[in-house]
């Protein structure tokens, strides 16, 4: 299970870890598909942010923290079939608050790296990429940091192809920056194959975002990276012109379109 995978621990030591939350309502069990969405009151379906305790043989609302309480085995033997959940977002923001700084950017580092080795799909590919973006100042070398644009590339793709453009925004500029690390601090002669198919998604991701002004900056850097290739080149100045033309810049436009015409 991804606790397993994350915590390193055996399912004892994290459901001894679990239980206080649990028993707080801090944290709840997140339901699959397979479960109704209207479960009965039970120990083993809690209605999300109500803390249910068993107490004189049944279950019920515990609003006093200092009583004695219990979560039932059901409920612990099913723990670790499920992924669980801050009840309220306050919750995780305070825990998250008292970390300091160096010890959170640690942990989301190896949560990242752990996370790689789950089965991929859509969603871990964006905790995948979350997690190292905040743990990225612990990735120095070109290995690393080139499979850190590879897997923000990705993600930016996924996201984008969702029509979530402010995640594949997100997503392209971390791969920009990883890339940036290498030619800086590594090897200034590094060419990553990918850059130019990138800097359009970076781009055309502002596009769809509607900053027109830092779209039209991407471009310039893009037209930079098309070098003598013509598709690339034309790439270019087709989203130029639908920029213009966004801005009511029609002669702008137009004279980009007879630029193009004559490349063709």
């Amino acid at each position: 299970s991804p606790l397993k995978t994350l915590s390193g621990l055996n399912e004892a030591e994290i459901l001894e870890l679990l239980r206080p939350a649990l028993q707080r309502g801090l944290i709840q069990k997140v339901k699959n598909e397979k479960e109704s969405e209207t479960p009965k009151l039970s120990a083993r379906h809690a209605p999300s942010g109500l803390l249910l305790a068993r107490r004189r043989g049944s279950l019920v609302g515990d609003t006093d923290l200092n009583n004695e309480m219990s979560i039932d085995a059901t409920t612990f033997n099913l723990a670790l079939e499920h992924n669980f959940s801050f009840v309220h977002h306050r919750i995780h923001e305070s825990f998250y608050k008292q970390m300091k700084d160096d010890h959170r950017i640690q942990l989301h580092h190896r949560i990242g790296n752990l996370l790689k080795h789950l089965e991929q799909n859509k969603q871990n590919l964006f905790d995948v990429a979350r997690h190292l973006n905040i743990g990225s100042s612990l990735i120095t070398s070109l290995d690393g940091l080139l499979e850190l644009a590879h897997i923000n590339l990705t993600a930016s793709k996924e996201a984008f192809n969702s029509a979530a453009y402010k995640q594949a925004e997100s997503f392209a500029e971390a791969s920009i920056k990883a890339v940036n690390e290498i030619q800086t601090k590594i090897d200034p002669s590094f060419q990553f194959k990918e850059r130019f198919e990138l800097q359009m998604l970076f781009a055309e991701s502002k596009y769809l975002l509607q900053k027109f002004e830092e779209t039209e900056k991407e471009l310039e850097k893009a037209k930079a990276l098309a070098g003598s290739e013509a598709p690339n080149i034309i790439a270019v100045l087709r989203m130029k012109i639908s920029l213009f033309n966004n801005l009511a810049l029609y002669s702008k436009a137009m004279e980009l379109g007879y630029e193009a015409f004559e490349i063709l």
